[in-house]
């Protein structure tokens, strides 16, 4: 008898590997769409479905990026910001034609965009390219958006940082990955750079945390730790070492430059209105849902007519007058440079009064070194950003070399000319040793506002939007520096 040899041969590398498990009946009896079976994770509809094997050979369908749409809204927005832009004529970024600063701002508009298309490719059933492009003509249409985010180097790092923050929240709940160590520490690392470029956003820092908390899984006590730790970790240590690094560098820290009691309302409330707004079921959604619902109703729709119709008249009606506090300290107000923060407060009233949103002053003050031969102080010039509060020394102006008239002369050519800001407050000596002299200031085209016995306040003609506003701000500045002596008398006899 003879029995048939059967044999097992191992299938070659090159040959299709079988799908392991069993067969749907709906595949059964017809070729199987290899093409649909390679691209089934890489498509919206199976995100988050788990793995799925694919047949060895087969090619895999890679969705187009939205690379050209980026490119094309960022220089839709760049257009936009150069033709509106208030700052292209005085800023101290407008030296040369383009400086470091419009880099930063087309880079980081680049990557907000591929942040909203990245946004989109994680939520189901929403296209990148059409997200892509409504972001871009949004920012474009809103032209002091578009002039905002090219208006230096601190506003569009802190619309990436935003950006990317939101980003990697929807992608950690869409891919399940919330609590992961590298979404955790991403998460700390984008709410340390967004509260290190704007200390009033520090409640964005917020966000993460809320976020777990509303999706608190059951049963994973190790990763919620986990999470928990390396998201302090990242947040915490650059928020710490980045004030002492500054504190360091540059000396004591500002008055008032810290952020005021308050501020963090706005991003507290925005992280919770985006953790609502990712969170899945749940009995807020549905009242949300409910609110909205009823939002389409005609007695809605006119109530929020009238509420806009009533901001509108307020708004129309007020005066922008600055707030008494900041220009009149109470009694026996001590801080680490009285004089300083005075002058800061006066220069903040004039940019509002202008309307200028941002605006620079330049406030001379002793070094505290002796000259050597002369016997007068050495002078530093600290210019006060009045957006932020921050102040700072004059780039370049740190040197010490040379005799009292060529440091002055110098001195006076970096504030003048390089730094160019909208005021300028000579004080006396003081200014003179720094070369900021009346006569200078006036060929530079800075007009008196406000005469001292010791000096006095400048401004630029170019801050200046129409003939009639020097006389007027003139008035002004006398009848508060009156106000202000006399504060400044009750605050002697506070000793």
């Amino acid at each position: 008898m003879i029995v048939p040899k059967t044999t097992t041969s191992r299938p070659s590398l090159s040959a299709p590997r079988p799908l392991e498990g069993p067969v749907p009946p709906q595949a059964a009896g017809r070729p199987a769409d290899t093409t649909a079976a390679a691209g089934a994770q890489l498509t919206r509809g199976a995100r988050g479905t788990g793995r799925t094997r694919l047949r060895a050979g087969t090619a895999v369908r890679v969705r187009t990026g939205s690379a050209g749409w980026v490119v094309l809204g960022t220089a839709l927005i760049a257009v936009r910001a150069a033709h509106h832009s208030p700052y292209a004529a005085h800023s101290p970024y407008a030296a040369h034609p383009f400086s470091y600063v419009q880099l930063v701002a087309l880079l980081c508009t680049a990557g907000l965009l591929a942040a909203v298309a990245g946004t989109a490719r994680a939520l189901p059933h929403l296209p990148a390219r059409p997200a892509v492009l409504l972001a871009a003509c949004a920012l474009a249409w809103h032209e002091p958006a578009a002039a905002w985010l090219f208006s230096g180097p601190r506003s569009p790092v802190y619309a990436l940082a935003v950006a990317l923050l939101t980003l990697t929240l929807v992608r950690g709940i869409t891919y399940g990955r919330l609590l992961s160590p590298r979404t955790a520490v991403t998460e700390g690392l984008l709410a340390a750079l967004t509260a290190g470029v704007r200390p009033d956003a520090a409640g964005f820092a917020a966000a993460y945390p809320l976020l777990v908390l509303l999706r608190l899984p059951r049963g994973h006590p190790h990763a919620l730790l986990r999470a928990a730790a390396g998201y302090v970790l990242a947040c915490g240590l650059p928020l710490c070492a980045v004030p002492l690094w500054q504190h360091a560098a540059a000396g004591p820290w500002p008055a008032g430059a810290g952020a005021r009691p308050g501020a963090a309302a706005v991003p507290l409330l925005a992280s919770a209105v985006l953790a609502l707004a990712l969170t899945r079921g749940g009995r807020g959604r549905h009242l949300l849902g409910a609110l909205l619902r009823q939002a389409e109703r005609p007695y809605a729709h006119g109530a929020l007519t009238i509420a806009l119709g009533c901001a509108l008249a307020l708004s129309l009606a007020a005066h922008p007058e600055p707030a008494t506090g900041v220009l009149a300290p109470g009694p026996c107000a001590r801080t680490e440079r009285p004089g300083e923060a005075r002058q800061a407060a006066l220069f903040a009233a004039y940019a509002h009064r202008l309307g200028l949103a941002r605006s620079t002053v330049v406030l001379a003050a002793p070094d505290g070194a002796p000259d050597t031969g002369t016997g007068t102080a050495r002078v530093r010039v600290r210019v006060l950003d009045l957006a932020d509060g921050r102040a700072g020394p004059v780039p370049g102006g740190g040197s010490r070399t040379g005799s009292g008239a060529l440091r002055a002369h110098v001195l006076g050519a970096l504030v003048l000319e390089r730094v160019r800001p909208e005021f300028v407050r000579a004080d006396g000596p003081l200014a003179r040793a720094a070369g900021l002299t009346p006569e200078r200031l006036e060929a530079h085209g800075y007009r008196p506002l406000l005469r001292e016995r010791s000096g006095g306040d400048y401004v630029h003609r170019s801050a200046l939007t129409g003939p009639e506003r020097l006389p007027q701000l003139r008035d002004w500045a006398r009848s508060t520096a009156q106000r202000l002596s006399s504060a400044d008398r009750k605050a002697s006899v506070c000793g």
